[in-house]
């Protein structure tokens, strides 16, 4: 669930959403406020003592949400009833590869759960096989995550302060 909650750089972040089976759009904006549909909150999120529960404050309300996820659906406990959500990928807005450089994408993964310490490349950078291209902090330990090959940084899907789990995308090298 944490890797939805990142911003990218300081730019708003679309995602299409599916909610108890009903679809709707939601943009993370770089100042916390979410906008979802024609409604907009401000948010605040604090992960409690590492686990897959969350203090989740909405406009002054506060909450606490459990999460679960499997097989890509994520179930959220709030209030003591479940909501399923299911994130998309096929937002128009984005710009999307061509086939043929997709095919040649390599997603760089979390080996490991935990805090994104730094992301020490950005969008556009050429990058050399084992060049450090994040730094993962799991059980007071950090992790240097390298680039398993050269390339271009084709996308940064998690930023600096996001929470992975293992095998959460982290950047995509073409």
């Amino acid at each position: 669930m944490e890797g939805i909650w990142t911003l990218d750089g300081g730019r708003p972040i679309t995602y299409r959403v599916e909610v108890d089976g009903t679809p709707m759009t939601v943009t993370l904006m770089p100042d916390g406020t979410l906008a979802m549909e024609d409604r907009t909150f401000r948010l605040d999120v604090s992960e409690i003592q590492g686990l897959s529960l969350y203090s989740l404050l909405v406009n002054e309300a506060s909450y606490e949400v459990l999460v679960d996820e499997r097989g890509g659906t994520y179930y959220a406990l709030v209030r003591g009833k479940v909501h399923r959500i299911q994130v998309r990928d096929d937002l128009p807005q984005q710009p999307r590869a061509r086939a043929t450089a997709a095919e040649d994408d390599m997603v760089v993964r979390a080996p490991l759960c935990g805090l994104v310490v730094e992301v020490c490349v950005g969008e556009g950078d050429r990058v050399g096989e084992n060049q450090l291209v994040a730094i993962l902090e799991s059980m007071k330990m950090e992790n240097e995550i390298r680039a398993p090959r050269p390339g271009t940084v084709r996308a940064i899907r998690m930023g600096a302060g996001a929470v992975v789990r293992e095998g959460d995308p982290l950047l995509i090298i073409g």
